[in-house]
């Protein structure tokens, strides 16, 4: 080999390794982007809030709230899935939809009864049932509800239920548990079977009618956390409770009193005082 060819064949050397460091950098560059990316979905949390019964017709009714970490955004759709405790109250739909929002597929929104009451911190036997519904964004030309820049919640919609006649008939404080689908690591999904949870979307600011991930989280309502992984996830927390004895129907006016019967020997005192009055009556008549 000459000294040209030996002259060459190092520069070449020198050259791919130098590519070689370059193309190495750009990926751990473009890796490191990409996982960035992966880490800046916005975070938003869900809870339910703002209890009301209506003692007259005994339905029970939640809003749902959201607020967001990132500000300005605008929450495209959701997931609503939830457990709660069928024996104390009946899911009937949901309703009072704020801004665009509407019910979407499935039609009817599903209900299954589940089979985790212990895992929730329930008697093996209470009936726990489970909702699993959409509901979306459908009007962009209504007003937007945006998640305000301070990080305050908004509600979207209301979760409504009719409470038993048990519970109306108990006087004590009402606290029903209304547990999301979602494990103490979010990253764990939810606790149905096959279930990533309250999957929440929000509106892609660039692309209309596009939606790009956010990350859920959720405040649980009249209950908590106990730990990650195996049973039990939970307990049952009195915290937000309503009097339900307003449910109860007041008690009927007592009867009136009968005066008690007159006795004969009474009647006959009463006829001879009402007799002299009488004559007494006409005998000051005649003197004057």
């Amino acid at each position: 080999m000459t000294c040209k060819e030996k002259f060459i064949l190092k520069h070449k050397r020198k050259h791919s390794i130098k590519q070689l460091g370059i193309s190495f950098l750009l990926l751990c560059l473009f890796g490191s982007s990409q996982v960035a990316l992966a880490q800046q979905n916005p975070e938003v949390t869900l809870r339910f809030n703002n209890p009301v019964l209506d003692c007259n017709t005994g339905v029970y009714c939640l809003d749902v709230e959201y607020r967001a970490d990132v500000p300005g955004r605008e929450v495209f759709g959701t997931n609503v899935r939830f457990f709660y405790n069928d024996d104390v109250m009946e899911f009937i739909d949901i309703r009072d939809f704020q801004g665009g929002y509407s019910l979407v597929a499935p039609f009817p929104t599903q209900q299954v009864a589940s089979g985790l009451a212990s895992a929730f911190g329930y008697p093996g036997n209470a009936s726990l049932e489970y909702i699993n519904a959409n509901i979306q964004l459908t009007n962009s030309s209504a007003p937007s509800v945006v998640l305000p820049s301070d990080g305050s919640w908004v509600k979207l919609f209301q979760v409504c239920f009719q409470v038993t006649e048990d519970e109306i008939s108990n006087p004590s404080a009402f606290c029903p548990s209304v547990i999301w689908d979602l494990e103490q690591n979010p990253n764990d999904e939810g606790y149905q079977p096959a279930s990533q949870g309250p999957v929440t979307t929000l509106v892609n600011p660039g692309v209309s009618g596009a939606s790009t991930a956010a990350d859920e989280r959720v405040e649980q309502f009249n209950w908590n956390y106990v730990g990650e992984g195996a049973a039990p996830f939970g307990e049952r927390r009195s915290v937000t409770c309503l009097d339900a004895s307003c449910l109860i129907p007041p008690p009927p006016p007592p009867n009136p009193v009968d005066l008690p019967a007159l006795s004969p020997m009474y009647k006959i005192m009463l006829g001879a005082v009402l007799m002299g009055l009488v004559i007494l009556v006409g005998f000051n008549r005649k003197l004057f």
